[in-house]
C-alpha cells in the first residue's frame, strides 16, 4: 500500500457491518426538495468545495495488505479482521449525479467513494456507508453543501455562517474512526447500569419488519403546536415521541398489555467531547412504558418518567461505563425496543427557507425519525409492512392532542436506488 494515500486508519472493521452497506438497498440517506430547478454547475461547484470541507467525502476503501479492487462480501469475510483504510482515490470522480433514482455510494457512478450525492429536478439526495457516519455526521455534510450551493445560487451569504467551511483540515480534526479507543481513555467513575422492570421484553407487531422492500411513510406537524404539548407536559419532543410511539402500539394491538420498550437514539459526541466530527458516534437509551402507566395515569407523569430515566443514561460516566461493560462482556440486549430518533433542528441560516421538505431513509423497521424544519416538524415512520396502518395511527394519536397534522408522503415501497444514472 502506498502510505502516502492514507487518509485515515479506519481499524478492524467488524465484517457484518461491512455486509450490511455492502449488500443493502439503502445505506443511509436523505433527500432534500428545494424551491427551484436544481442547477447542475452550481451543485458541482458546491460538492467540490464540501469535499474540501470533509476530504474523507473523497475517500475509497482499502484494505492493509490489499487495497486496490472492488470490496465485495466475499473480501468482507475473508479480510474483516484486517484494518481498512480511507485512501485518497487514484482514478475516479465523485461529482454528483443526474437521475431520477438516487444512486448508490461505492459504484462507478460515485467514482466508487462511499459518500455520493444525485440529484433530479428540485431535489438532492446524499447517501453514505453507515459505518462511515451517522445521521448526525450525514446532516452536518449536507448543511455545508447547501449552504455553500444556495449562497451560489442566490450570491448571498450569512455574516456569520453556523455550518462548517473550513478547508484543509485533516482528517482528525473532524472524524475519529476509533471511538472505543477514545472512550477507555476517559477518565469515569463507574455507575449503575439502567435496567428495564423484570421481564419487560417489549413486543412487535408479527408485520412491522421489511420484505423485499423497504416501507416509509411521513407526516408534517405543526411546529408550534407540538412544541406546546412538550411545554404542557414537561416533555421534550423525543420524550413525547417515546410515549406516543407507546400510545400508537397499544391503539394497534387493544387486547396486549405487555410493556413496551423505547429505544431513544442518543448522540454521543458532545458528552464524549468531539463535537462537530462526522463519525458514527451513537447508543439507543433504553425506556419502558406499560399500559396500565399509559392509560391510568396524565400523560405528563409518562413523559416525564421516560425522560427521566434518558437522562440517566446521558452522562459521560454512563456511557464510559457502559461502553467498557460490552466491549467487555459483548452483552446482546433481549429486549425488542421501537426506536425512535430526533434529528432536532435543521438550520442552514437564511437559506433554510429555500428547503421545502426533508426526507430521511435508512433500511431500518420499527424505527420512527423527527427533524424540525422551520415552522413544520417532519415525523417519518419505517415500520416494515405494517407503515401504511401506523402512519395513520399517528396522524390520529397527534391530531387527538391537539398538533395539526397531514399526511405528506403516503407510505410506499422506497426507491431501492442504482448503480447508474436513471432518467426515465
Amino acid at each position: 500500500m502506498d502510505k502516502n494515500r492514507i487518509l485515515i486508519d479506519m481499524g478492524r472493521i467488524c465484517e457484518t457491518l461491512l455486509e450490511s452497506d455492502l449488500k443493502t438497498k439503502v445505506q443511509l440517506r436523505s433527500s432534500l426538495k428545494l424551491d427551484h430547478m436544481i442547477d447542475g454547475d452550481l451543485l458541482r461547484e458546491a460538492w467540490n468545495r464540501t469535499k474540501r470541507v470533509y476530504p474523507l467525502i473523497d475517500a475509497v476503501p482499502g484494505y492493509e495488505h490489499d487495497s486496490e479492487g472492488i470490496l465485495t462480501l466475499e473480501r468482507a469475510r475473508k479480510y474483516g479482521n484486517d484494518h481498512l483504510f480511507l485512501l485518497s482515490p487514484s482514478g475516479g470522480v465523485n461529482d454528483p449525479v443526474y437521475s431520477r433514482k438516487p444512486v448508490h455510494p461505492y459504484t462507478e457512478a460515485t467514482g466508487r467513494r462511499i459518500i455520493g450525492v444525485s440529484f433530479f429536478e428540485k431535489s438532492i439526495t446524499i447517501s453514505s456507508w453507515h459505518i462511515l457516519v451517522d445521521g448526525g455526521g450525514l446532516n452536518m455534510i449536507i448543511s455545508t453543501l447547501l449552504y455553500i450551493y444556495l449562497s451560489l445560487y442566490t450570491g448571498e451569504e450569512d455574516k456569520h455562517p453556523m455550518v462548517e467551511l473550513t478547508e484543509g483540515r485533516r482528517p482528525e480534526e473532524y472524524y475519529m474512526a476509533d471511538l472505543l479507543s477514545h472512550v477507555f481513555k476517559q477518565e469515569y467513575t463507574p455507575v449503575p447500569l439502567y435496567s428495564l422492570p423484570r421481564g419487560c421484553k417489549g413486543f412487535f407487531d408479527e408485520d412491522m419488519y421489511n420484505d423485499e422492500n423497504v416501507y416509509s411513510g411521513s407526516l408534517r406537524l405543526d411546529a408550534e403546536d407540538l412544541l406546546r404539548i412538550c411545554k404542557e407536559t414537561g416533555a421534550n419532543p423525543s420524550s413525547l415521541l417515546c410515549a406516543l410511539s407507546a400510545r400508537a402500539a397499544y391503539n394497534q394491538n387493544p387486547d396486549t398489555r405487555e410493556d413496551i420498550v423505547v429505544g431513544l437514539t442518543m448522540a454521543l459526541k458532545h458528552t464524549l467531547g468531539i463535537d462537530g466530527y462526522i463519525s458514527n458516534a451513537v447508543r439507543n437509551a433504553l425506556a419502558y412504558v406499560t399500559y396500565d402507566e399509559l392509560n391510568g395515569k396524565p400523560l405528563a407523569e409518562t413523559v416525564q418518567r421516560i425522560r427521566q430515566d434518558v437522562n440517566t443514561q446521558r452522562s459521560k460516566d454512563y456511557i464510559v461505563t457502559l461502553c467498557r461493560f460490552f466491549d467487555t462482556y459483548q452483552f446482546v440486549p433481549t429486549v425488542r425496543p421501537r426506536l425512535v430518533t430526533y434529528m432536532g433542528e435543521f438550520n442552514i441560516g437564511r437559506h433554510t427557507s429555500h428547503i421545502v421538505d426533508f426526507n430521511m431513509e435508512s433500511t431500518g423497521h420499527y424505527v420512527v425519525y423527527l427533524l424540525q424544519l422551520g415552522k413544520v416538524f417532519l415525523f417519518h415512520i419505517q415500520y416494515g409492512r405494517a407503515t401504511e396502518r401506523y402512519l395513520e395511527e399517528f396522524r390520529q394519536v397527534f391530531e387527538a392532542l391537539g398538533i395539526r397534522t397531514e399526511i405528506s408522503r403516503p407510505a410506499h415501497a422506497i426507491s431501492p436506488g442504482v448503480d447508474s444514472a436513471i432518467l426515465e
